[in-house]
């Protein structure tokens, strides 16, 4: 092969223009949009990430920083409370206002592929701005760790005054949990369902013009959820013992799970089915935490589930939903 003279390949490289970022015609257009107006303390603010549908095209990977303040050279980290790694995050407000970072890699070369938003404090109350009589200062603390769902967990509120005089109830409201105990005192008692848990307390008695709410948010682990095993359509043949087999050892393995077989159809091939299911049963081990369920006849499918502790059952009544454009098991 014939090489190009030097010349001729400066030429080329000469004639390549240079844009500057997100001005060449393959920069995708992006930004970062954050809340709208001015956010409370202590409340969860929410960044997104804006990409237009070219910019969708590439395989992005999303790296989020947080800031308190509105200079992120001089503003302390603050954690990021969910979505690290996805194109949405949540941040917890703190008092001097919020600013957010994002950094896309996976744009072509020389695209802007950093930029930053903040959200804004809102004014203090009119009362305490004026300086009419000293606002208390509301504080919530919960737990340490991260709960699981089913815990029952602890909220306190505490209101930092010296006033004797002034009387507090305290009206709670929850996310995520069931408040078990202590509603209107400062000690609150919740089971977790899981999930991003927030607990807030409103108190009335404070002096006009003061704040009087405050949360506390958490992550809790996710709920549990039945995992769909495998699906077959008509009849249950010798072949399909294999798929049981594995259906029985997802069970050994999760000892606190329960396996669900739901059987929709004419009744006469369901009995066969489940007698069919049950011969594979024998074979393989005895294991009581299998029910049999059966859906309406509208189509022939059985299904395989798995259930974890906690988790909610199957929705029985959707099965032909889930199958109707499903193709048949092989």
């Amino acid at each position: 092969m014939k090489k190009l003279p030097i010349i001729f390949l400066f030429l080329i490289l000469a004639s390549t223009p240079f844009y500057p970022q997100q001005e060449r015609p393959d920069c995708p257009a992006w930004d970062i949009e954050g809340p709208d107006g001015t956010i409370k303390p202590r409340e969860l603010v929410t960044f997104m990430a804006n990409i237009n549908k070219f910019g969708r095209l590439y395989k992005l990977e999303y790296h989020w920083t947080a800031f308190e303040g509105m200079d992120p050279e001089k503003g302390k980290d603050i954690p990021i409370f969910s979505g690290q790694g996805t194109t949405m995050i949540t941040v917890v407000q703190p008092e001097k206002g919020v600013t957010v970072g994002l950094e896309i890699i996976g744009f072509p070369q020389d695209c802007l592929h950093i930029q930053f938003e903040s959200a804004l404090i809102a004014s203090p109350p009119k009362a305490q701005a004026a300086g009419i009589g000293d606002c208390p200062k509301i504080s919530v603390s919960g737990p340490a760790g991260i709960p699981s769902p089913g815990d029952t967990i602890t909220f306190t509120a505490a209101v930092d005054t010296n006033r004797k005089d002034l009387k507090f109830d305290y009206l709670w409201s929850t996310e995520a949990g069931e408040i078990v105990s202590g509603q209107g005192t400062s000690v609150i008692s919740v089971k977790v369902s899981g999930g991003t848990l927030a607990a807030t307390v409103e108190i009335k008695g404070l002096p006009e013009g003061c704040p009087n709410k405050w949360s506390e948010h958490m992550i809790a682990d996710p709920l549990p959820q039945a995992k769909l095993l495998e699906t077959f359509r008509g009849r249950i043949l010798p072949k399909d013992k294999t798929k049981f087999e594995r259906f029985v050892l997802a069970l050994h393995r999760e000892e606190s799970a329960r396996g669900f077989i739901i059987l929709s159809g004419e009744t006469g091939k369901i009995r066969k089915n489940i007698k069919t299911i049950m011969g594979f049963m024998n074979r393989i081990y005895d294991v009581p935490r299998i029910v049999f369920v059966h859906g309406p006849p509208d189509i022939e499918v059985t299904e395989t589930w798995l259930v974890p502790n906690g988790a909610d059952e199957p929705n029985v009544d959707k099965i032909v939903e889930r199958n109707s454009k499903k193709p048949q098991t092989k």
